[in-house]
């Protein structure tokens, strides 16, 4: 079975707070992202940092894994009413994209400049828990999404695995689909010398796209940890589903772990982003899933899961 990890996603103000109690209540992987509109890395930072002061960890027991956010996913969208003279009431508003200041590059700069500056400033946030500049390192960087040019995500991989395993440990690739993820492997393959062969795809896990079928399937071939998120967001009509619900009442635990911990029972090297804001929360979801591996060797168990596999294809 899999791991939890902790999502930082739209925390605001309250991030480094968030980020302690879930580091306290048992979590050992926090996930953030080079993305301000999204997300604190600062305040996550801060959060590990005050986790790491008060001796409840130290910093090679927290997994940290961080982004580069390409710009067209850095912006923000807003919507402008029109004030030309005589304009008709109902026409519909203007949508404007724009870069926010605090991006972690200027979008106008070469694409190995953007990765350089957003890595810089990552790594410039991490280097609070450490006391020694050989020390400052992240354990995984993601590509936040592919670009619609081939040419330009290879571009941008190329400049972030010439970083691994010194000052970032591993790479990973997000929101890719079976053909992105597969040309990326045969590029990396034959790029040898210069590329790292990605180790981690973090995407959505819902039911529009068949759980991903075919995503998870060149993970699983290939070694690679699938991170879902939005389980349960996307996925409430799972939690009613009698696989989940068996999990629940075999091991006492609530159906949203249940659901947790059979999706990271699908294949080898399977995770979930748990992004929870209430403490108790926290500590539920890591004491659950630990109940229901104690439960994994059971006949109880095995037949829930056969089932929820069953299920997730039909």
């Amino acid at each position: 079975m899999g791991r939890l990890i902790y999502g930082t996603a739209w925390k605001k103000e309250v991030t480094a707070m968030l980020v302690y109690r879930a580091i306290k209540e048992g979590f050992r992987a926090i996930s953030t992202a080079a993305q301000p509109k999204n997300y604190e890395e600062s305040l996550v930072a801060l959060g590990v940092q005050q986790a790491i002061d008060t001796g409840l960890v130290l910093r090679r027991d927290v997994y940290i894994q961080t982004t580069f956010t390409p710009a067209h996913s850095q912006a923000i969208e807003r919507i402008v009413k029109t004030t030309r003279t005589g304009a008709n009431p109902v026409w519909p508003c203007l949508q404007r994209t724009s870069i926010p200041s605090d991006c972690p590059y200027d979008p106008a700069t070469s694409l190995a400049e953007q990765v350089e500056s957003s890595l810089s400033s990552s790594l410039a946030n991490f280097a609070l828990m450490s006391s020694s500049p050989e020390d400052v390192y992240i354990d995984a960087v993601i590509l936040h999404a592919p670009y619609p040019a081939r040419k330009d995500t290879e571009a941008v991989w190329t400049t972030l695995s010439a970083h691994v395993p010194h000052n970032v440990r591993r790479l990973g690739i997000s929101n890719v689909n079976d053909e992105q993820l597969h040309h990326l492997l045969d590029f990396c393959r034959a790029n040898p010398a210069m590329t790292a062969e990605p180790t981690i795809v973090q995407n959505k896990f819902c039911c529009d796209d068949d759980f991903d079928d075919a995503v998870r399937q060149i993970c699983k071939e290939n070694g690679i940890e699938y991170q879902a998120f939005g389980v349960l967001r996307q996925n409430a009509l799972l939690q009613d589903r009698e696989s989940v619900g068996a999990v629940s009442e075999l091991a006492v635990v609530s159906r949203e772990a249940s659901l947790y911990a059979l999706i990271m029972a699908l294949q080898d090297d399977m995770a979930v982003l748990d992004g929870t804001s209430d403490p108790r929360t926290m500590w539920a979801d890591i004491d659950d899933v630990r109940r229901i591996k104690w439960c994994s060797g059971s006949p109880g168990w095995k037949k829930a899961l056969d089932s929820f596999k069953k299920g997730i294809h039909d």
